[in-house]
C-alpha cells in the first residue's frame, strides 16, 4: 500500500471507500489537524495569542504532547466520523474534521482543567 499515492486519489476523490480509504480519510484529517495547530502556534509566538483557545499556552515542554494530542485526536475523530457517515468521505470531510478537533480539544483540555482546580479547592476547605 502506497500511503502517498493513495493519499493522492483521495483528494482528486478517486479513493473508494474500505478500510484503507478510512485510514487515508484519517491521515488526511491529521494533516490538517497538524495544519491548524502549526498555524495557531505561529500565531501565539508572535501575538502570545491562540487563536483556537486563550487559555491554550504553548509551554516549551508541553509543545509535543499538544502536537501529538492534536494530530491523534484529529485522525481518530475524523477516521470514526466517516466510519459513522457523520463526514463525507471527500477532502472537505477530513478538512472539517481536522478543524474542528483542535477546538474540541481545547474545550477538553479547559474542562480537566477545572475539574483538578475544583479538587484542589475542595480539598482545601476540608
Amino acid at each position: 500500500m502506497d500511503i502517498w499515492h493513495d493519499l493522492a486519489l483521495f483528494i482528486d476523490g478517486d479513493l473508494e471507500e474500505s478500510l484503507s480509504g478510512y485510514l487515508i480519510f484519517s491521515i488526511a484529517s491529521a494533516i490538517f489537524g497538524l495544519i491548524i495547530i502549526l498555524v495557531d502556534w505561529s500565531y501565539y509566538t508572535i501575538k502570545r495569542k491562540s487563536l483556537v483557545d486563550d487559555t491554550l499556552k504553548y509551554y516549551p515542554n508541553k509543545i509535543p504532547y499538544i502536537l501529538l494530542a492534536y494530530v491523534i485526536g484529529a485522525g481518530g475523530v475524523g477516521f470514526i466520523s466517516v466510519i459513522l457517515n457523520i463526514l463525507n468521505f471527500h477532502i472537505h470531510g477530513a478538512v472539517s474534521a481536522g478543524i474542528a478537533w483542535p477546538f474540541i480539544l481545547s474545550k477538553i483540555f479547559a474542562a480537566a482543567e477545572g475539574s483538578v482546580e475544583e479538587e484542589k479547592r475542595m480539598k482545601e476547605e476540608e
